[in-house]
């Protein structure tokens, strides 16, 4: 609650601020997920970021409102037109590369509107999908390794009681 609070209060203030923390605490990205998200990647039609390596994010209305005011901030930055990534850096030492963000600047940015750790957003986005979905759907939602989701919970337990649930259904 303390995240989804943060978030909102910030949407409108720190724009780029609250969806590098939405992305991490709803979507599960890591820093290094996000900074590698490039303009072209985004499809505002679909409502969807798309990723290398793992399903497409699916965008909420407030992500939505966040990207739009975050792009219109984005356009003032000094050769942002030059710049493929979706978050840049207003540094003076950054404004003719055409490099990512670093990790550190991303960790800096959803800490100040979380006090957590874009890290910490992602673990806690993980359990509460694993607590309540089954750590499957990190599988074939998020695109998890099955190593990486048994972390967050016992696939086997999950797989029995659907094997249990189909052959009662036979019985019926």
């Amino acid at each position: 609650k303390k995240v989804e609070k943060a978030i909102q209060l910030n949407m409108f203030q720190c724009p780029g601020d609250s969806l590098l923390a939405s992305l991490c605490f709803y979507h599960g990205l890591g820093s290094s997920e996000i900074k590698c998200i490039k303009i072209s990647d985004i499809d505002i039609d679909k409502k969807k970021i798309n990723l290398k390596n793992r399903p497409p994010a699916y965008l909420l209305k407030d992500e939505l409102r966040m990207l739009s005011s975050y792009l219109s901030e984005r356009r003032g930055i000094k050769n942002v037109i030059n710049k493929p990534y979706l978050f840049v850096s207003v540094s003076s030492g950054e404004i003719y590369r055409n490099n990512p963000v670093s990790t550190r600047f991303i960790r800096e940015r959803v800490k100040n509107i979380t006090d957590f750790s874009p890290k910490t957003l992602r673990i806690t986005c993980f359990n509460i999908i694993a607590a309540n979905f089954g750590p499957q759907l990190l599988v074939e939602g998020f695109g998890l390794s099955i190593t990486q989701a048994s972390r967050y919970g016992k696939l086997e337990d999950y797989l029995i009681e659907e094997l249990i649930e189909e052959q009662r259904k036979h019985f019926k």
